[in-house]
Protein backbone atom coordinates (compact mmCIF):
# COMPACT_ATOMS: atom_id res chain seq x y z
CA UNK A 1 0.00 0.00 0.00
CA UNK A 2 1.53 3.35 -1.04
CA UNK A 3 1.61 6.46 1.44
CA UNK A 4 1.15 9.58 0.58
CA UNK A 5 4.31 11.67 1.74
CA UNK A 6 5.58 15.39 2.35
CA UNK A 7 9.25 14.95 1.87
CA UNK A 8 12.07 16.81 3.60
CA UNK A 9 15.57 16.25 1.37
CA UNK A 10 18.41 17.53 4.01
CA UNK A 11 21.22 16.70 2.28
CA UNK A 12 23.18 19.20 4.80
CA UNK A 13 22.16 16.98 7.68
CA UNK A 14 21.04 19.95 9.49
CA UNK A 15 17.97 17.96 11.21
CA UNK A 16 18.85 14.75 12.59
CA UNK A 17 16.68 12.93 14.76
CA UNK A 18 19.09 12.74 17.33
CA UNK A 19 19.38 16.40 18.03
CA UNK A 20 16.52 16.65 20.79
CA UNK A 21 15.06 20.01 19.49
CA UNK A 22 15.13 19.28 15.87
CA UNK A 23 12.97 16.09 16.09
CA UNK A 24 10.94 17.51 18.64
CA UNK A 25 10.12 20.40 16.10
CA UNK A 26 9.31 18.31 13.13
CA UNK A 27 7.25 15.81 14.80
CA UNK A 28 5.42 18.82 16.10
CA UNK A 29 4.91 19.19 12.07
CA UNK A 30 4.31 15.89 11.60
CA UNK A 31 1.25 16.07 14.15
CA UNK A 32 -0.16 19.17 12.85
CA UNK A 33 0.11 17.49 9.24
CA UNK A 34 -1.80 14.12 10.32
CA UNK A 35 -4.73 16.19 12.13
CA UNK A 36 -5.19 18.32 9.31
CA UNK A 37 -5.23 15.76 5.97
CA UNK A 38 -7.17 13.15 8.17
CA UNK A 39 -9.14 12.79 4.85
CA UNK A 40 -6.31 12.48 2.31
CA UNK A 41 -3.63 11.33 5.22
CA UNK A 42 -0.09 12.97 4.43
CA UNK A 43 2.89 11.17 6.18
CA UNK A 44 5.80 13.46 6.96
CA UNK A 45 9.89 11.87 5.56
CA UNK A 46 12.57 13.84 6.28
CA UNK A 47 15.79 12.01 4.44
CA UNK A 48 19.24 13.65 5.70
CA UNK A 49 22.87 12.95 5.14
CA UNK A 50 25.26 11.52 8.05
CA UNK A 51 27.82 8.98 8.42
CA UNK A 52 25.93 5.53 8.66
CA UNK A 53 22.08 4.41 7.43
CA UNK A 54 19.26 4.81 10.32
CA UNK A 55 15.86 4.68 10.48
CA UNK A 56 13.71 6.28 13.07
CA UNK A 57 10.27 6.78 13.28
CA UNK A 58 7.40 7.97 15.28
CA UNK A 59 3.93 8.04 15.18
CA UNK A 60 3.49 10.29 12.35
CA UNK A 61 6.79 10.62 10.88
CA UNK A 62 9.98 8.93 9.69
CA UNK A 63 13.37 10.03 10.02
CA UNK A 64 16.42 8.52 7.65
CA UNK A 65 19.54 8.67 7.68
CA UNK A 66 21.49 8.10 4.85
CA UNK A 67 25.43 7.31 4.49
CA UNK A 68 25.88 10.62 2.12
CA UNK A 69 28.61 13.66 2.30
CA UNK A 70 27.33 16.74 2.14
CA UNK A 71 28.66 17.28 -1.81
CA UNK A 72 27.42 13.82 -3.12
CA UNK A 73 24.43 14.95 -4.83
CA UNK A 74 24.17 12.38 -6.86
CA UNK A 75 24.73 9.52 -4.01
CA UNK A 76 22.40 11.46 -1.87
CA UNK A 77 19.02 11.61 -4.86
CA UNK A 78 19.89 7.79 -5.80
CA UNK A 79 19.58 6.65 -1.83
CA UNK A 80 16.75 9.30 -1.44
CA UNK A 81 14.92 7.40 -4.43
CA UNK A 82 15.62 3.75 -3.36
CA UNK A 83 14.02 4.98 0.29
CA UNK A 84 10.75 5.89 -1.45
CA UNK A 85 10.70 2.91 -3.82
CA UNK A 86 11.63 0.40 -0.21
CA UNK A 87 8.85 2.37 1.71
CA UNK A 88 6.19 2.83 -0.52
CA UNK A 89 6.37 6.36 -0.74
CA UNK A 90 3.49 8.28 -3.00
CA UNK A 91 5.87 11.52 -2.82
CA UNK A 92 3.31 14.90 -2.81
CA UNK A 93 5.83 17.50 -1.95
CA UNK A 94 9.36 17.85 -1.69
CA UNK A 95 10.59 20.56 0.84
CA UNK A 96 14.23 21.89 0.08
CA UNK A 97 15.69 23.67 2.59
CA UNK A 98 17.44 27.11 0.94
CA UNK A 99 16.69 28.21 -2.90
CA UNK A 100 20.32 27.15 -3.66
CA UNK A 101 21.97 23.67 -3.44
CA UNK A 102 18.94 21.75 -1.63
CA UNK A 103 16.62 23.46 -5.08
CA UNK A 104 18.77 22.06 -7.23
CA UNK A 105 19.04 18.61 -5.63
CA UNK A 106 15.26 18.24 -5.17
CA UNK A 107 15.01 19.55 -8.46
CA UNK A 108 16.69 16.31 -10.07
CA UNK A 109 14.88 14.18 -7.35
CA UNK A 110 11.75 15.17 -8.57
CA UNK A 111 12.56 14.31 -12.12
CA UNK A 112 12.33 10.40 -11.48
CA UNK A 113 8.75 10.68 -10.92
CA UNK A 114 6.52 9.66 -13.66
CA UNK A 115 4.12 12.33 -11.55
CA UNK A 116 6.13 14.60 -10.39
CA UNK A 117 5.84 16.20 -6.79
CA UNK A 118 5.71 19.93 -5.73
CA UNK A 119 8.60 21.87 -4.64
CA UNK A 120 8.52 24.46 -1.94
CA UNK A 121 11.21 26.41 -1.37
CA UNK A 122 12.24 27.50 2.21
CA UNK A 123 14.69 30.62 2.30
CA UNK A 124 15.74 30.88 5.92
CA UNK A 125 18.52 33.79 5.04
CA UNK A 126 17.77 37.24 4.61
CA UNK A 127 18.95 37.63 0.76
CA UNK A 128 16.97 40.36 0.97
CA UNK A 129 19.96 42.47 2.66
CA UNK A 130 23.10 43.22 1.16
CA UNK A 131 24.82 42.38 4.08
CA UNK A 132 24.11 39.09 3.45
CA UNK A 133 25.64 39.13 0.28
CA UNK A 134 29.55 37.59 1.56
CA UNK A 135 31.92 37.37 -1.92
CA UNK A 136 31.13 38.79 -5.22
CA UNK A 137 31.57 35.27 -7.30
CA UNK A 138 29.54 33.25 -4.41
CA UNK A 139 26.65 36.32 -4.13
CA UNK A 140 26.29 36.59 -8.23
CA UNK A 141 26.47 32.29 -8.59
CA UNK A 142 23.56 31.91 -5.64
CA UNK A 143 22.11 34.68 -7.00
CA UNK A 144 21.25 33.23 -10.58
CA UNK A 145 20.17 29.91 -8.49
CA UNK A 146 17.67 31.62 -6.00
CA UNK A 147 16.21 33.74 -9.05
CA UNK A 148 15.58 30.66 -10.71
CA UNK A 149 14.44 28.85 -7.75
CA UNK A 150 11.86 31.71 -7.25
CA UNK A 151 10.64 30.88 -10.69
CA UNK A 152 10.20 27.09 -10.32
CA UNK A 153 9.30 26.55 -7.25
CA UNK A 154 5.49 25.84 -6.53
CA UNK A 155 5.42 28.10 -3.28
CA UNK A 156 7.96 29.60 -1.40
CA UNK A 157 8.42 29.87 2.53
CA UNK A 158 10.21 32.58 4.01
CA UNK A 159 10.61 33.48 7.92
CA UNK A 160 10.07 37.39 7.57
CA UNK A 161 8.04 40.05 5.58
CA UNK A 162 11.23 41.37 3.52
CA UNK A 163 12.24 38.40 2.46
CA UNK A 164 8.56 37.79 1.18
CA UNK A 165 8.38 41.68 -0.55
CA UNK A 166 12.03 40.43 -1.80
CA UNK A 167 11.00 37.58 -3.75
CA UNK A 168 7.29 39.62 -4.97
CA UNK A 169 9.29 41.57 -6.71
CA UNK A 170 11.54 39.20 -8.33
CA UNK A 171 8.30 37.01 -9.38
CA UNK A 172 4.86 38.71 -8.24
CA UNK A 173 2.99 35.55 -9.43
CA UNK A 174 4.94 33.50 -6.89
CA UNK A 175 2.93 31.99 -3.69
CA UNK A 176 4.51 32.76 -0.62
CA UNK A 177 4.10 32.44 2.68
CA UNK A 178 5.80 33.67 5.81
CA UNK A 179 6.25 31.07 8.76
CA UNK A 180 9.56 31.87 10.74
CA UNK A 181 11.02 28.79 12.44
CA UNK A 182 8.82 28.35 15.89
CA UNK A 183 10.49 28.84 19.49
CA UNK A 184 10.50 25.59 21.65
CA UNK A 185 8.99 26.84 25.05
CA UNK A 186 9.09 23.74 26.26
CA UNK A 187 11.62 24.04 28.53
CA UNK A 188 11.80 27.50 28.88
CA UNK A 189 12.38 29.67 32.28
CA UNK A 190 12.65 32.94 33.26
CA UNK A 191 15.36 34.93 34.13
CA UNK A 192 15.19 36.11 37.98
CA UNK A 193 15.60 39.76 38.25
CA UNK A 194 19.14 39.84 40.07
CA UNK A 195 21.10 43.42 41.72
CA UNK A 196 23.77 43.82 39.34
CA UNK A 197 26.52 41.01 40.19
CA UNK A 198 30.20 42.26 40.51
CA UNK A 199 31.08 40.75 36.96
CA UNK A 200 28.37 41.16 34.43
CA UNK A 201 27.93 37.63 32.45
CA UNK A 202 27.64 38.64 28.61
CA UNK A 203 26.32 35.76 26.45
CA UNK A 204 27.21 34.98 22.73
CA UNK A 205 25.07 31.67 21.74
CA UNK A 206 25.14 30.25 18.21
CA UNK A 207 27.22 28.71 15.48
CA UNK A 208 30.54 30.46 15.50
CA UNK A 209 30.90 31.69 12.30
CA UNK A 210 32.02 35.17 10.61
CA UNK A 211 28.88 34.86 9.23
CA UNK A 212 26.91 35.25 13.02
CA UNK A 213 29.53 37.63 13.98
CA UNK A 214 32.26 36.25 15.73
CA UNK A 215 34.94 39.05 14.36
CA UNK A 216 32.63 41.71 15.67
CA UNK A 217 32.08 40.17 19.22
CA UNK A 218 35.95 40.13 19.06
CA UNK A 219 36.37 43.83 18.78
CA UNK A 220 33.51 45.34 21.03
CA UNK A 221 34.84 43.10 23.46
CA UNK A 222 38.40 44.75 23.10
CA UNK A 223 36.61 48.13 23.17
CA UNK A 224 34.63 47.24 26.18
CA UNK A 225 37.84 45.69 28.35
CA UNK A 226 39.76 48.72 27.37
CA UNK A 227 37.14 50.64 29.38
CA UNK A 228 35.87 48.65 32.08
CA UNK A 229 37.39 44.82 33.29
CA UNK A 230 33.69 44.19 35.59
CA UNK A 231 32.28 41.38 33.30
CA UNK A 232 33.07 37.56 32.01
CA UNK A 233 31.81 35.87 28.71
CA UNK A 234 29.50 32.90 28.01
CA UNK A 235 30.17 30.99 24.88
CA UNK A 236 27.47 28.23 24.17
CA UNK A 237 27.77 26.77 20.05
CA UNK A 238 30.54 25.16 17.88
CA UNK A 239 31.62 26.21 14.25
CA UNK A 240 34.56 26.75 11.93
CA UNK A 241 35.46 30.24 14.00
CA UNK A 242 35.46 27.66 17.28
CA UNK A 243 39.48 27.07 18.08
CA UNK A 244 40.51 30.98 17.02
CA UNK A 245 37.44 32.28 18.28
CA UNK A 246 38.48 30.74 22.04
CA UNK A 247 42.12 30.89 21.11
CA UNK A 248 41.62 35.40 20.58
CA UNK A 249 39.01 35.35 23.74
CA UNK A 250 41.41 33.71 26.04
CA UNK A 251 44.54 35.65 25.25
CA UNK A 252 42.15 39.05 25.56
CA UNK A 253 40.46 38.26 28.96
CA UNK A 254 42.21 35.04 30.24
CA UNK A 255 40.93 31.71 31.18
CA UNK A 256 39.15 32.94 34.19
CA UNK A 257 36.72 35.55 32.29
CA UNK A 258 35.41 32.79 29.68
CA UNK A 259 33.90 30.32 29.79
CA UNK A 260 33.15 27.92 26.80
CA UNK A 261 29.38 25.79 26.98
CA UNK A 262 29.71 24.00 23.69
CA UNK A 263 26.93 23.44 21.83
CA UNK A 264 23.35 22.65 23.96
CA UNK A 265 20.73 21.64 23.27
CA UNK A 266 17.53 21.91 25.25
CA UNK A 267 16.56 22.36 28.40
CA UNK A 268 20.35 23.05 28.92
CA UNK A 269 19.83 25.76 26.64
CA UNK A 270 17.31 27.99 28.84
CA UNK A 271 18.97 27.14 31.51
CA UNK A 272 22.14 28.76 30.38
CA UNK A 273 20.52 31.75 28.99
CA UNK A 274 18.83 32.49 32.12
CA UNK A 275 22.09 33.09 34.26
CA UNK A 276 23.15 35.72 31.61
CA UNK A 277 23.07 39.37 32.42
CA UNK A 278 23.50 40.65 28.72
CA UNK A 279 22.75 38.50 25.07
CA UNK A 280 25.22 40.00 22.28
CA UNK A 281 23.20 39.34 19.09
CA UNK A 282 25.95 40.63 16.24
CA UNK A 283 25.14 38.62 12.71
CA UNK A 284 25.61 41.42 10.30
CA UNK A 285 22.32 39.66 8.51
CA UNK A 286 19.67 38.42 10.28
CA UNK A 287 16.54 36.98 8.68
CA UNK A 288 14.93 36.09 11.93
CA UNK A 289 17.15 36.36 14.93
CA UNK A 290 15.56 32.93 16.32
CA UNK A 291 18.75 33.32 19.44
CA UNK A 292 17.80 36.96 20.18
CA UNK A 293 14.36 36.50 20.55
CA UNK A 294 14.86 33.05 23.57
CA UNK A 295 17.26 35.52 24.86
CA UNK A 296 14.08 38.32 25.56
CA UNK A 297 11.47 35.67 25.98
CA UNK A 298 14.16 34.15 29.44
CA UNK A 299 13.92 37.62 30.09
CA UNK A 300 17.61 38.71 29.05
CA UNK A 301 18.19 42.15 28.19
CA UNK A 302 19.90 42.43 23.98
CA UNK A 303 22.65 44.21 22.71
CA UNK A 304 21.87 43.22 18.64
CA UNK A 305 23.11 45.04 15.57
CA UNK A 306 20.35 46.67 13.40
CA UNK A 307 18.59 44.57 10.92
CA UNK A 308 15.46 43.30 9.40
CA UNK A 309 14.66 40.49 11.82
CA UNK A 310 15.96 42.59 14.38
CA UNK A 311 13.85 45.26 13.76
CA UNK A 312 10.77 42.72 13.40
CA UNK A 313 11.48 41.13 17.31
CA UNK A 314 11.89 45.15 18.14
CA UNK A 315 8.43 45.46 17.22
CA UNK A 316 6.89 42.49 18.56
CA UNK A 317 8.91 42.52 21.75
CA UNK A 318 9.88 46.38 22.20
CA UNK A 319 12.17 48.82 21.90
CA UNK A 320 13.93 48.39 25.32
CA UNK A 321 13.89 44.38 25.06
CA UNK A 322 16.50 44.56 22.25
CA UNK A 323 19.08 47.63 22.00
CA UNK A 324 20.93 48.17 18.56
CA UNK A 325 24.45 49.56 18.32
CA UNK A 326 26.84 50.93 16.01
CA UNK A 327 29.36 48.88 14.63
CA UNK A 328 31.95 51.93 15.08
CA UNK A 329 30.49 52.29 18.57
CA UNK A 330 32.98 53.96 21.46
CA UNK A 331 34.36 51.95 24.46
CA UNK A 332 32.00 54.58 26.75
CA UNK A 333 29.15 54.25 24.52
CA UNK A 334 29.18 50.45 24.53
CA UNK A 335 29.75 50.89 28.26
CA UNK A 336 26.47 52.99 28.91
CA UNK A 337 24.55 50.60 26.68
CA UNK A 338 25.33 47.77 28.31
CA UNK A 339 24.10 50.03 31.68
CA UNK A 340 21.16 51.07 30.45
CA UNK A 341 19.76 47.53 29.31
CA UNK A 342 20.49 45.83 33.00
CA UNK A 343 18.32 48.99 34.36
CA UNK A 344 15.49 47.99 31.92
CA UNK A 345 12.99 45.65 33.20
CA UNK A 346 11.78 42.21 30.96
CA UNK A 347 8.88 42.25 28.64
CA UNK A 348 6.98 39.70 31.26
CA UNK A 349 4.70 39.36 28.15
CA UNK A 350 6.95 38.09 25.66
CA UNK A 351 6.21 33.98 26.39
CA UNK A 352 2.89 34.45 25.84
CA UNK A 353 3.23 36.83 22.46
CA UNK A 354 5.75 34.13 20.98
CA UNK A 355 3.24 31.44 22.13
CA UNK A 356 0.40 32.52 19.89
CA UNK A 357 2.54 33.14 17.19
CA UNK A 358 3.97 29.62 17.11
CA UNK A 359 0.58 28.60 17.02
CA UNK A 360 -0.53 30.53 14.14
CA UNK A 361 3.06 29.89 12.41
CA UNK A 362 2.64 26.12 12.59
CA UNK A 363 -0.84 26.50 10.66
CA UNK A 364 0.67 28.48 8.00
CA UNK A 365 3.07 25.87 7.17
CA UNK A 366 1.17 23.33 7.04
CA UNK A 367 -1.40 24.64 4.64
CA UNK A 368 1.70 25.69 2.68
CA UNK A 369 2.45 21.84 1.52
CA UNK A 370 -1.05 21.34 1.24
CA UNK A 371 -2.31 24.08 -1.28
CA UNK A 372 0.20 21.99 -3.60
CA UNK A 373 0.18 18.74 -2.95
CA UNK A 374 -1.78 17.48 -5.79
CA UNK A 375 -3.94 14.29 -4.51
CA UNK A 376 -4.99 13.38 -8.23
Amino acid sequence: MTKSSIVILDIKGNINSEKAYSRLRHETYAKKLSEVSINKPLRLIVISSGKYFKKDSSENIDFFQIKSSKLNFIGFISKSLWIVKRNNLKVKVVVCGDPWESFLLGKIFCKSFQNRPKIQVQVHADISDKNWEGSKLKHLIRLKLQNYAIIQADNVRTVSEDIAKYIRLMNPSQMVVVTPIPINLSFRKQRSVLEHREMIKIGFFGRLHRDRGTEIFLELIKKLNSYRQDFSIVVAGCGPEEFRFKSELHSLLGFNRVEFLGFLEQPELWKSLTSLDIYFSLAPSESYGLGLREAVIAGVPVISLESNGVRDARMLFGEKSIRIIDLLISSTSLSQAIDDALNQKPNNNAFSIQEALNANHLNLLIESWLEIADFG
